[in-house]
């Protein structure tokens, strides 16, 4: 991540490594500290107006956590001092993980979280169940909403999520369910409504869990997929 105020700082987010800052534009870098109830983080934001205010969600991990409950399973976390510390914002349960967080460019108290229940075991893989969602905070990470009208029943699993850069009340959203599809939102997601069912959006939504909308065509949306 580069901050747009504050370009000369750099944040990266690693599965593997945890989290690693540069202030000067990437020539070094120093270990961030993690929070003690996080393995590893999944997705990292920046408030846009206030360069030390992260969001971090966390709880998915890396293999050797997959088969743990509890650890930081479905947290959402928020710094207030650009990583010293890190306070709890957003919790499901110990089955579901926090995986992906996006925040409004233009309303940044806006901020959007999915998460992911899913088991993994030496014999087994499960993905989906009741903790998956998406989630929607209207005060900077104080409180959460699910939004679900017209998305699948649950249970479902992987969300992949992308706010509209250019138009952010515009969303999209590819829900792994049993009729697994992308759904468009037009206000901020209240309600959605489904889009399309091709195969490259069905396929293995829990891998290519990835949307990026382009920053200045809201109709130009790009996914990893088998084939074009």
């Amino acid at each position: 991540l580069v901050h747009p105020a504050r370009p000369n700082r750099i944040i990266i987010a690693n599965g593997i490594v945890g989290m690693m800052s540069s202030e000067d534009d990437g020539n070094s870098f120093q270990r961030m500290k993690m929070p003690a109830e996080a393995n590893y983080p999944d997705a990292v934001v920046i408030h846009p107006g206030q360069p030390d205010l992260l969001f971090m969600s966390a709880g998915v991990g890396w293999p050797v956590h997959w088969y743990e409950l509890g650890r930081a399973r479905g947290k959402m976390f928020r710094s207030r001092d650009a990583g010293k510390t890190w306070e709890k914002s957003l919790y499901i349960s110990e089955k579901a993980g926090c995986a992906d967080v996006s925040i409004d460019p233009l309303h940044p108290d806006i901020i959007y979280a999915t998460t992911w229940e899913f088991r993994r075991l030496p014999y087994l893989f499960n993905s989906g169940g009741v903790g998956s969602g998406i989630y929607k905070s209207t005060d900077g990470g104080k409180t959460w909403k699910e939004i679900n009208k017209g998305l699948p029943a649950k249970p479902f699993g992987r969300v992949a999520l992308a706010v509209t850069p250019s138009a952010p009340e515009n969303l999209l959203a590819i829900v792994e369910a049993k009729e697994t599809g992308l759904f468009i939102s037009a206000d901020g997601g209240e309600t959605w409504k489904p889009q399309s069912a091709t195969l490259n959006v069905t396929s293995r939504p829990f891998y290519f869990s990835t949307l990026v909308v382009d920053p200045k065509d809201p109709k130009r949306v790009y996914r990893p997929a088998f084939s074009f």
